[in-house]
């Protein structure tokens, strides 16, 4: 496992909180089979749906029904770079329902991406 920059991400602060689209470009270490991307689900929303995309194909649908999660983006062939989005169904806006005085449009904290490698 590697840590992999995702700070230039679109869609997400640096507080953690994403919204409904991030999307970030990457540069996988040499060997890395699968990109993981680790979520932590709000207890703000019920079944939170999220679309996990890389290079332009849909790869994994997952409904987070758990406070931590994650998903394993397989990398086929000998790919330099990936393009990862990620498209969730729902959100939620702190402010509006009385939490604090964050305006934002919220569906989950994005907690870390990784490279895995074979045998990991």
């Amino acid at each position: 496992m590697q840590p992999i920059d995702y700070s230039h991400a679109t869609g997400y602060w640096h507080d953690g909180w994403a919204g409904n689209n991030v999307e970030f470009t990457c540069t996988p270490p040499p060997g890395t089979k699968n990109i993981r991307v680790i979520f932590e689900k709000t207890p703000h929303i019920d079944n939170l749906l999220v679309h996990v995309t890389v290079n332009g194909l849909t790869i994994r649908r997952q409904v987070m029904a758990s406070e931590i999660f994650f998903v394993d983006v397989p990398l086929t062939g000998d790919t330099q770079s990936a393009t990862v989005s990620v498209v969730s169904e729902g959100a939620f806006v702190p402010k509006e329902q009385g939490l604090n005085e964050d305006p934002r449009t919220l569906s989950y904290r994005l907690c870390g991406v990784e490279a895995r490698f074979a045998g990991e």
